[in-house]
């Protein structure tokens, strides 16, 4: 945002309409009312502007526009975003060798009666490997006693 304006609004009104009215070049009426020719213009150019958005109904008015113009920016970096992840998520090793990575979860369970398999209260119904008690181990025998 800009400095305050010098002028007051409605010397800014009352100047623009005389720029529109007269048939005096901007510069003479610039000069007369002691303002920048410069200034002068973009006041006309913002009048102009103001009335054609007013005359459009669906026109889009500045802090709309700007409000459109960030909102497009931020969809834009997360599409960048989205396709990122996409990319990685590809290429992850558990997608690229189509093996599931085992998931470790403190779970209760409960071994069923006949088969020596565990269910999970989290999957009942769905056996899973034998209970750690009943697999052989691994390294020496066990000692005899």
């Amino acid at each position: 945002m800009g400095r305050p304006s010098r002028y007051p609004d409605e010397f800014r009104r009352e100047a623009v309409q005389m720029a529109l009215a007269s048939s005096d070049s901007s510069a003479s009426i610039a000069r007369r009312l002691g303002v920048n020719e410069t200034t002068l213009r973009n006041w006309v150019a913002n009048e102009l502007a103001e009335q054609a958005r007013q005359a459009n109904p669906l026109s889009v008015s500045p802090s709309e526009f700007e409000e459109l113009r960030r909102l497009r920016r931020e969809v834009a970096e997360l599409r960048v975003e989205k396709e990122i992840l996409r990319k990685a998520a590809a290429i992850s090793p558990r997608r690229r060798s189509g093996l599931s990575l085992p998931i470790r979860r403190r779970s209760s369970t409960r071994l069923r009666a006949s088969s020596g398999y565990v269910e999970s209260s989290r999957f009942p119904g769905r056996a899973s490997t034998p209970s750690s008690a009943d697999r052989p181990r691994r390294g020496k025998p066990p000692t005899r006693s």
